[in-house]
């Protein structure tokens, strides 16, 4: 491609007109993040600059702004996958809390960018009649334009239109195809970025999608050897059929329509042999199912044996499967927005097909590969059904080569079955001048996901290799790959892996028997929780009658979501509240967060814990009559909604926060103290002690003080002035906890810091 556009002209001429996204599903706000979107025009041809496209990118902007202006452009993979399927995610994954801006781009092709479809409604169905629409829609020369190298040049658009803008640093954290798209990108525009992370490697040199099949079965061979490594699972299978040898046969058998399980009592769903390996590939394939796929071989098993236990769970297990496997269809077949299939096909069958001088296959080939698996999706029998006919893109002098960029994090999950790890480390093997490799054990495809059920370390590794200023040093430290995980949990021997063990075979069952079993009207405490990504709260209220439950006193809820948060607080049994707990990481709608308030102002309600983001604590109104609030537990506030809530609750004794945000020249003036309140918690804070003290003296009638996690440098002056404080402002106070995190200090002088609390007024007035 002859570049006659300048990408960095192009970008001082242009601005990003970020407005309203309205795209359905999908708040303006979400999780403490401002969403909101910009489209450009660049051009379909940078050859020629005759017709345009637009390319389009969303943003997760901290509602809190902070001083450091920090970006992280993430790419999606695919190829065809758009940077909406991975909105919710990140915004979990990094909280707002960190101070990071996301910026998610729209490859050329699909979400909001102009789409690849086989029809003006951008169908996503590939067929014969789909080429003959995209060659008389763009023509062949135009449909060639959607590429990787294309892509880049659309990446350095948005990045320097962006940072025109917003000066400071930008990385870029890519996943799967966009770690091609990355690398495609750093080849040509290596000075752009400050620093670059790829997790589940896409190799240039050795990528083959024509093999996929069997490259993934390879890491569900692997998988299941495991069990063997365990002796707990290890003995559920006889020694000449171990969970591969038992699975092989049970595929045998279903493509022969042998399997008697099968056969017998399941014959209104039966499970098809293409339709377990894409099952259970679907199980290892991703960091998110880090715990999913450790039911696999309980699941050969149990087909194996096949007595009734068996087959109540095998029958709730495949029927959630099936729904599962049907909403992920349903969102591949969203026209563009979330995946392209076109610009897939358009991407693999012209670069990604063959690896560097590998020979072409046939489709009897590629279909005896299947058949052979294990585990697999299937892609390339339909891939190779159309091409031949598809009008495949020239490759270009960027094909198949290596960025030299540094700084580079690989990073890489030892059963990847997508991007297989002994590529990512033969990458890495070539590039370890330039480029630094963690492998992480066990791990799936985008190791950061496994955050998910606990395991911190990827992730961590992660910010603190794209932002080393912000975050601690510790958490670009490789040693946390130590304490991860080294063997899977088959059998439910911790309780990680009951839980998954109990959702995933037979959570359904006992719901059930519980609700049959209750009594509503007799239930005074009533605690409901969605367990990992199931509704269970959901199938709970499709079983009882939430309006019986009329003696009701306690009610919390966790991991609730909107429309069933708002089911519950419509009926009758907030009446009679006296204790309700909230914890809903996405909570936007006004009607819910309306009951709230109602509920807050009835008498008799005396404790609530609200576990919501800032944005719904700013839309709640706090009732100064007939509030009756005594204890008050918030997740994340600051200092000007404190003193809101302070002033319109008279009657309230303790209040707990578990992280307080401080910005500079947020400072109210406040005439009158706060002398209800006798306990005060805070937890997570970088607020300076001139400001917690002003805070803090508001509250004279102080007995306990608890604070949890201060981000401070602890010197003689630090304590002096807490002497001070203490001895002025809080003279009733009988309880003083906390805790001072000092990442600056070691074992060597941590006698510097325990010096100063050496005094009389700590050893004597205060002990």
């Amino acid at each position: 491609m002859v570049m006659v556009m300048n990408t960095s002209e192009y970008a001082l001429e242009y601005r990003c007109i970020w407005s309203t996204c309205n795209v359905t599903g999908y708040p303006s706000t979400f999780l403490d993040y401002k969403l909101d979107c910009c489209t450009l025009a660049v051009p379909l041809n940078y050859a020629r600059s005759d017709r345009l496209i637009t390319i389009s990118m969303s943003r997760l902007s901290p509602l809190r702004s902070t001083s450091d202006n920090n970006t992280l452009f993430i790419l999606m993979g695919g190829p065809g996958g758009s940077g909406w399927s991975l909105v919710e995610n990140v915004a979990l994954l990094i909280p707002a809390q960190f101070g990071i801006t996301l910026i998610l781009p729209d490859h050329r092709g699909t979400g909001l960018s102009t789409v690849l479809g086989c029809d003006d409604n951008h169908l996503q169905t590939i067929t014969t009649d789909c080429i003959t629409y995209l060659t008389s829609k763009w023509t062949i020369e135009g449909l060639n334009q959607f590429t990787i190298t294309a892509a880049a040049h659309d990446l350095s658009v948005q990045m320097q239109v962006y940072q025109a803008d917003h000066p400071g640093r930008i990385s870029i954290y890519s996943v799967s195809y966009g770690t091609l798209w990355l690398d495609r990108f750093l080849q040509i525009y290596p000075t752009l970025i400050q620093s670059a992370i790829m997790d589940g490697v896409v190799n240039p040199i050795l990528i083959s999608i024509s093999r996929y099949d069997l490259f993934a079965s390879q890491v569900g061979l692997q998988f299941l050897t495991y069990c063997q490594l365990q002796p707990e699972c290890h003995s559920y299978f006889p020694v000449d059929q171990p969970p591969y040898v038992m699975l092989y046969r049970i595929l045998a058998e279903l493509d022969t329509n042998k399997q008697q399980c099968i056969n017998k009592y399941f014959n209104e769903d039966k499970p098809k042999s293409d339709w377990l390996r894409n099952l259970f590939f679907n199980m290892i394939q991703s960091g998110d199912t880090y715990m999913d796929r450790t039911v696999i071989p309980a699941v050969i098993f149990r087909l194996n044996r096949c007595n009734v236990d068996d087959v109540n769970v095998l029958n709730f297990f495949f029927r959630s499967s099936f729904s599962k496997i049907n909403q992920m269809q349903t969102k591949q077949n969203d026209p563009g927005f979330l995946f392209s299939n076109v610009l897939n096909y358009n991407i693999v069958l012209s670069e990604m097909w063959l690896a560097l001088n590998e020979s072409e296959v046939d489709k009897e080939t590629i279909i005896a590969w299947y058949k052979s698996t294990l585990m697999a999706p299937n892609n390339a029998e339909q891939l190779i059904s159309l091409r031949a006919q598809w009008p495949k893109y020239p490759l270009d002098q960027y094909y198949s080569k290596v960025a030299s960029y540094t700084p580079l994090l690989m990073i890489s999950g030892q059963l990847d079955p997508s991007t297989m790890f002994d590529q990512a480390s033969q990458l890495a093997s070539i590039t370890s001048k330039t480029r630094t490799f963690y492998a992480i054990p066990l791990a799936g495809h985008i190791t950061v996901n496994i955050a998910q059920v606990g395991y911190y370390c990827p992730l961590h590794l992660v910010c603190a290799w794209a932002f080393p200023a912000i975050f601690p040093s510790e958490w670009n430290d490789p040693q946390c790959i130590r304490y991860l995980p080294t063997t899977l949990d088959f059998v439910g021997a911790t309780t990680l892996g009951q839980k998954y063990s109990m959702k995933l075979l037979n959570s359904e069952p006992k719901v059930q028997i519980l609700c049959r079993l209750i009594r509503p009207e007799t239930v005074v405490r009533l605690s409901l929780s969605n367990f990992i990504k199931e509704n269970t709260i959901q199938l709970f209220l499709s079983l009882v009658d939430i309006y019986q439950f009329t003696r009701l006193r306690s009610l919390t809820l966790s991991n609730v979501s909107d429309d069933d948060l708002d089911s519950i607080l419509h009926s009758n049994i907030t009446n009679s509240l006296t204790s309700l707990s909230i914890d809903s990481s996405v909570l936007d709608n006004s009607d819910t967060l309306a009951l709230i308030s109602s509920i807050i102002a009835q008498k008799g309600l005396h404790e609530l814990n609200l576990s919501i983001d800032a944005y719904g604590i700013d839309q709640i109104s706090w009732p100064k009559q007939c509030c009756t609030l005594r204890k008050l537990a918030i997740k994340s506030c600051t200092s000007e909604q404190i003193y809101l809530i302070l002033r319109q609750l008279p009657n309230l004794r303790h209040l707990k926060l578990d992280h307080l945000d401080w910005f500079e020249n947020e400072r109210s003036i406040i005439c009158e103290p706060f002398e209800q309140l006798i306990s005060l918690t805070i937890g997570q804070t970088k607020m300076p002690l001139s400001e917690l003290g002003y805070l803090i003296s508001l509250t004279p009638s102080l007995v306990d003080l608890y604070l949890i996690e201060l981000n401070v440098s602890v010197n003689a002056y630090y304590i002096t002035q807490w002497e001070k404080l203490i001895s002025t402002q809080l003279t009733r106070l009988e309880k003083f906890e906390f805790r001072i995190i000092c990442d600056q200090y070691d074992s060597a002088n941590i006698e510097s810091i325990i010096a100063p609390f050496r005094t009389p007024f700590w050893l004597e007035q205060k002990r």
